[in-house]
Formats: structure tokens, C-alpha cells, sequence
């Protein structure tokens, strides 16, 4: 009797978490979005636009408006260099030469 009773309610209970696991569907996995459109809203997702191409060549030392930049009284501002398109970052060797990095190979 004893075996009986042991075997129903485990019979049972295997039909309970059965029930459960079928009534349960996998829920679908969500589709993250690329990192640049994380916390953007619908409206904000406009597939019409477009980076904005960094010029190919260097901008003429006259067309620099250096004459435009406000510093602090006891500083100055002047052109150090040009003739160098699209230059992002800048490093000096022990040697003191001045490498400068642009987007571009070569």
C-alpha cells in the first residue's frame, strides 16, 4: 500500500511540473540592438542619415581661423603645422619628432 502511495503522488507531481513546463512557452530571445542605437526612440531612428565624409585634403593655412580663437590673458594662440588631412591624435618620440594620426592608410 505503501509503494502505491509513494508512486501516485510522485506520478502526480511529475504530471504537475509536466503540465507547467508545457502550458509555459519559450519565450522568444529579444533582438538587442547594435550599440549606437541603444536608447534611441522609434523617431529617432532615421535611416536617411549619414556620417559626414572627413576631407581628403588639407585645409589651406589661410582658410585656418586662428585669428578667431579666444585664450586666456598670457597665452597665445599660433599655427605649429599644417599640409596634414584629417589629423585625430598626435604623440612625440623621445627623439622630439611629432607624429601625427588621421583615419586614412598610408
Amino acid at each position: 500500500m505503501k509503494f502505491k502511495v509513494i508512486y501516485s503522488l510522485m506520478f502526480a507531481a511529475g504530471m504537475t511540473l509536466t503540465g507547467l513546463a508545457s502550458a509555459q512557452a519559450p519565450a522568444a530571445p529579444v533582438a538587442i540592438p547594435p550599440t549606437w542605437a541603444q536608447g534611441r526612440t522609434a523617431d529617432g531612428m532615421n535611416p536617411s542619415l549619414a556620417p559626414s565624409p572627413p576631407g581628403i585634403s588639407a585645409m589651406p593655412v589661410e582658410d585656418i581661423p586662428v585669428s578667431k580663437l579666444k585664450v586666456p590673458p598670457g597665452f597665445k594662440i599660433e599655427l605649429w603645422a599644417a599640409g596634414m588631412p584629417n589629423g585625430r591624435s598626435m604623440t612625440e618620440a623621445p627623439s622630439g619628432t611629432v607624429f601625427v594620426g588621421t583615419r586614412f592608410t598610408g
